[in-house]
């Protein structure tokens, strides 16, 4: 596994390293930046007069739940965050009008057992395409603070070697779809907050290109859930059409 910080390669040698499992992390940027304050804004405002970090030692967790619950799909519908993520991706050096892009969503992670499962579930090791992610798709996390039935594996994984990725606030990383990946548990004492996002390029979602398929075998597709970088229309549907097997819903039809 190759690790890149900061690179300067181009999109396509950027993705085609993505799909044979490098990582890539990338220091804060502008977007990024105000992606990350919109959602610490957010947070403050919605645990106030709490502090967020230490939410744990204030609230009992059907509380933070019932808080989570507005604030989680409040962040994902403001009217800024796509706008930033748009401003993410152009600095990342994407084709705005070939890369399309999904709505942010605010993952917490709590100390101990504190709010493990619900609205702030921690995943057990998965790849995204077990979950009809194509094979296209690149996955974006970054942290908000400095702080640190679904399928399963059908047999024990080795999990050690890992690789944590530790950087900081607003700087993003990505990694394929296909990449088996965790929760990491939250031993310290404050909370983590992070985003996640998940991008596909139009010129990979046409010719099938992407990460190798090592175990998935699920039916459906995600592709509805992308967004274009310009415009925030939707892949066309021919596109989508390629990846249809007749279990998902279609877009456009109920």
């Amino acid at each position: 596994m190759n690790i890149f910080i900061d690179s300067r390669i181009n999109d396509d040698q950027w993705r085609a390293e993505l799909y044979r499992g490098s990582l890539f992390t990338h220091s804060p940027t502008s977007g990024a930046q105000k992606l990350c304050q919109l959602a610490q804004e957010m947070v403050k405002e919605a645990f106030r007069p709490f502090d967020p970090l230490k939410i744990q030692e204030s609230l009992p967790a059907e509380k933070c739940a019932e808080i989570l619950a507005v604030l989680k799909p409040k962040f994902i519908h403001h009217a800024e965050s796509k706008k930033y993520i748009q401003q993410m991706l152009s600095e990342a050096g994407c084709d705005l009008s070939r890369t399309y892009f999904d709505v942010p969503r605010m993952r917490t992670a709590f100390p101990g057992n504190y709010l493990k499962s619900g609205i702030a579930y921690a995943f057990h090791p998965h790849r995204d395409t077990w979950y009809s992610a194509p094979f296209c798709q690149i996955n974006w996390w970054m942290p908000i603070y400095d702080t640190r039935v679904q399928p399963r594996p059908e047999e024990p994984v080795e999990l050690d070697p890992q690789v944590r990725v530790v950087c900081d606030v607003a700087a993003a990383y990505q990694f394929s779809a296909a990449q088996l990946h965790s929760t990491v548990p939250n031993t310290s004492n404050v909370t983590r907050y992070s985003v996640d996002f998940r991008t596909v390029h139009l010129d990979d979602v046409l010719s099938r290109n992407g990460a190798p398929n090592v175990d998935s075998a699920c039916t459906g597709t995600t592709m509805g859930d992308y967004l274009r970088g310009t415009d925030c229309s939707h892949l066309p549907k021919e596109a989508m059409a390629v990846y249809f097997d007749g279990t998902e819903i279609q877009y456009g039809k109920s």
